[in-house]
């Protein structure tokens, strides 16, 4: 079974520590996301992986095989960037397989190729335009299409839905996740957005200032952050904060809840909360709530409600749900 594995890996520059200490494993066919906030280095592991960048410490292996070595060419491994990078005076069909008629591979392979990933990708249509006759969304599948060409055993995609607008990014979320179960590839996808993370991951792997925080199932990292960092970062809004008191240890804690475990308390027993604000979304609302000690909380609810700025209210957590974190920041349930 085709895995890629990562081994203590570095990357310095200068001074700098871009990447920390990197170690998990990736199985064969499976849809990697990594999120994190800019410059805590989720594109520069990309660039190591590729070969665009040299790491520092540790190793890369792919099938078996070390690959942080080797030039990018004999690495198996097919990065689309953020820019599309397409050549505006080749047409789709060129620009798919200059690379592999550069490395002087079979015509009928080459198209035969060309044939699959272009059904695969609805590009069959377009062969004939150049890039500026395309769509945001067009030109992004002609920059997955000339990776997949190469029929590689892993696809990186660093931000590839960055430049669409927002009914574009959902289609094309479809199509890579339909792309993805056609594939027998590991696809390792960067992006900011937590949606697509969300979306199309079968695993996150959540990094903050070089090193991996957290590695799980959407479910797994959105239900149970393993620190303030991750739930803080994870959800939108973010999970809640609330500080307080572990009473078996009499030490600091700090209690999270989601805003859709929040609810109004059908007795006289919940929490007074103020309301501050209400964002109507449609089917639900966040409602802005103030409770004791003047903490500001996120509660999220569906739009039936007659509440109003300036409504006191009595709320209650759903306690299965709750997270509670350690002094240091740490998951401790």
């Amino acid at each position: 079974m085709s895995k890629l594995e990562f081994k203590n890996v570095s990357k310095t520059f200068n001074s700098t520590q871009a990447l920390n200490d990197i170690n998990f494993n990736i199985k064969e066919s499976e849809y990697i996301v990594v999120v994190g906030p800019s410059g805590c280095g989720k594109s520069t592991f990309l660039r190591t992986i590729a070969g665009l960048e040299d790491i520092t410490n540790g190793e890369i292996w792919f099938d078996g095989k070390r690959i942080d070595r080797l030039n990018p060419v004999e690495r198996s491994i097919a990065m689309v960037f953020q820019s599309y990078a397409l050549y505006p005076h080749m047409n789709v069909q060129k620009n798919i397989t200059f690379g592999a008629e550069r490395r002087r591979e079979e015509k009928e392979e080459i198209v035969q190729r060309l044939n699959d990933v272009t059904q695969t990708l609805q590009l069959d249509g377009l062969l004939d335009r150049k890039p500026g006759e395309l769509s945001g969304g067009q030109r992004q599948r002609v920059a997955i299409a000339r990776a997949m060409i190469r029929r590689p055993g892993v696809l990186l995609l660093d931000e590839p839905l960055s430049n669409l607008d927002a009914s574009l990014r959902a289609n094309t979320r479809i199509e890579l996740s339909k792309l993805h179960k056609s594939m027998n590839a590991i696809i390792l996808h960067v992006t900011h957005d937590q949606h697509e993370a969300m979306t199309l991951a079968d695993r996150i792997v959540i990094m903050n200032q070089g090193k991996v925080v957290q590695i799980g199932t959407p479910k797994e990292i959105y239900k149970k952050p393993a620190n303030l960092f991750v739930a803080g970062f994870i959800g939108s809004p973010g999970m809640n904060l609330i500080n307080g008191e572990l009473a078996s240890r009499h030490n600091a804690a700090t209690i999270g809840v989601r805003p859709e475990d929040i609810n109004i308390s059908k007795t006289s027993n919940g929490i007074p909360a103020s309301v501050e604000a209400i964002e109507y979304l449609g089917n639900e609302s966040h409602i802005h709530l103030t409770i004791e000690k003047s903490t500001a909380i996120i509660m999220s609810i569906k739009s039936e409600f007659n509440l109003q700025s300036g409504d006191t209210i009595d709320i209650e957590f759903n306690a299965p749900n709750i997270s509670c974190f350690d002094e240091s920041g740490v998951l401790i349930a």
